[in-house]
């Protein structure tokens, strides 16, 4: 009997512990700062929301948390552990965080977000499908050479992708020249070959 009263004790003493942990936080902004009725707390040096109503709608694990206007979809980047993820204003993560880097979506293509991890480039689209592999060393903007081509290079070779995020050109060029809308046609360090608007090989006449 006595072990079960010490046994209940501990228990209590635990559950006590826990919300205690739980609430154990400091305010870090005003309420409404980032949304209305959401205030910025911090916990051991980590950042997360509660509501005013006391409810936590994100827990207070992140590094940095980033404004809500500054994405067009009003996402807010969040920080974990260095890697970039993105919440919605409900406090829902849409993209967990798992990149070094994530540019904001439009710069590009109007659903798409430049991603960059381990040093190397790709694109998400709004779902978070990754559209274009991240596996580039570089990824110009589109438009630059072809309306609907953006320039990759990768291992320090160059090729196409277009706007379906398909590679439309192998990255296996050391220069590919402006496309030529007249012609149907760009050069590429290649003798005697141009480029077609397929991405295909075609001889120099």
């Amino acid at each position: 009997m006595q072990s079960k009263k010490i046994f209940l004790v501990l228990m209590i003493i635990c559950f006590i512990n826990v919300i205690n942990a739980q609430t154990n936080y400091e305010i870090a902004g005003d309420a409404g700062e980032f949304r209305p009725n959401w205030i910025l707390i911090k916990q051991n040096g980590k950042l997360g929301f509660k509501h005013t109503s006391g409810k936590i709608i994100l827990e207070p694990k992140y590094s940095l948390i980033g404004e809500f206007d500054d994405n067009p979809h009003n996402w807010a980047i969040i920080v974990l552990n260095k890697k970039e993820g993105l919440i919605d204003t409900f406090g829902r993560i849409i993209f967990e965080p798992l990149y070094d880097k994530i540019d904001l979506f439009g710069e590009y293509q109007s659903k798409w977000a430049l991603v960059k991890n381990n040093n190397k480039y790709g694109f998400l689209d709004s779902t978070g499908k990754i559209i274009v592999p991240i596996i580039y060393d570089k990824i110009e903007e589109f438009g630059d050479k072809k309306t609907d081509w953006a320039v990759v290079k990768k291992n320090s070779k160059y090729g196409i992708i277009n706007t379906k995020g398909i590679e439309v050109i192998p990255p296996i060029y050391d220069y590919i020249g402006d496309y030529d809308d007249e012609e149907c046609k760009c050069v590429v360090a290649r003798t005697n070959k141009y480029l077609n608007e397929n991405g295909k090989e075609i001889p120099k006449k």
